[in-house]
């Protein structure tokens, strides 16, 4: 039998010297910030959009540990985040990403602070669905065919070669938005129609 003992006690000052050491948390909703506060006090420095905080119950908190700016400005962010840590000294020995659009910003800022996260290429080619599947199948992976379509025509045409269903979606995004299953050439035609008619409106998303 082995038995493992380890300190539960830390040296005098440990915990204010991590006071200054930060693990960077970019893009996530203010529930996540409130639970990680609880759950980790004072180890976090959170990057927030605005917009987020507009309809949330729980304040932006006095300790300075949460700043807000437009995720999509990725200079503006990264302007902001030097400015704030050199005002604060503060250091950054991690980061986390909890949501899917600011993937590609968290992979920016960990490059600039020399720290561990997937490269930017890495996420692009991960977001977006097609080459995805376009490297899967470079490296002999089990995939299923895949085609970006162009036209209801297309999309028709698509069905009929593989005599088989098929999945309509948008090359980027997350989730199950916009996504249809189709099994006739009709479908795959309206469904089409169905994507780009939503596609309009969410120009401006950061997806």
């Amino acid at each position: 039998m082995q038995i493992w003992a380890i300190q539960i006690s830390w040296p005098s000052g440990a915990w204010l010297l991590r006071d200054n050491i930060k693990t960077l948390v970019v893009g996530t909703t203010p529930d996540y910030v409130d639970w990680i506060r609880q759950g980790c006090p004072r180890r976090a420095l959170f990057i927030t959009d605005p917009f987020l905080r507009l309809g949330s119950k729980s304040p932006v908190s006095p300790q300075g540990d949460e700043l807000l700016c437009d995720l999509s400005d990725y200079g503006l962010v990264s302007q902001a985040l030097k400015r704030h840590l050199q005002l604060e000294g503060l250091s950054l020995d991690g980061v986390a990403c909890y949501d899917c659009e600011s993937m590609e910003l968290t992979a920016l800022l960990a490059r600039e602070y020399a720290l561990p996260y997937p490269s930017v290429q890495a996420i692009r080619n991960c977001r977006n669905k097609y080459i995805s599947k376009t490297l899967w199948q470079k490296n002999n992976l089990c995939t299923p065919r895949a085609r970006i379509i162009r036209s209801e025509k297309e999309a028709a045409l698509f069905l009929r070669e593989l005599k088989t269903d098929c999945v309509l979606k948008p090359l980027s995004g997350s989730g199950s938005e916009l996504i249809y299953h189709c099994n006739t050439e009709l479908q795959c035609k309206r469904n089409f129609r169905e994507i780009k008619k939503n596609l309009i409106p969410r120009r401006t998303h950061r997806l």
